[in-house]
């Protein structure tokens, strides 16, 4: 069974060009997160997430590299189903 070997977080932002409002909330950037992740047998997975501001992301990214990551890095030889689900229960634990 493959085994993911690496986990990769890009974070992208692009300035718009008007900041496009609402009655509560401004969007004067793109903001989003590439995840790209890749297997013992070669595959690799890559999805965007892309909703909030600067300050949403950082956190975002602290969480998936504190978390995901650190708990993958201790734990190469479990299924990855169960790579994620005890990140998810570490961070909500933190």
């Amino acid at each position: 069974m493959a085994t993911i070997t690496d986990i990769e977080f890009i974070w992208i932002r692009i300035p718009l060009a008007h900041d496009f409002r609402g009655s509560v909330y401004h969007v004067p950037e793109k903001n989003a997160i590439i995840t790209r992740i890749r297997t013992s047998d070669g595959l690799v997975g890559e999805c965007m997430n892309g909703e909030g501001g600067a300050d949403v992301h950082a956190h975002i990214l602290h969480l998936l590299q504190n978390g995901i990551c650190a708990v993958a890095d201790r734990r190469r030889s479990k299924r990855d189903r169960a790579l994620v689900g005890e990140a998810v229960a570490a961070d909500r634990s933190a």
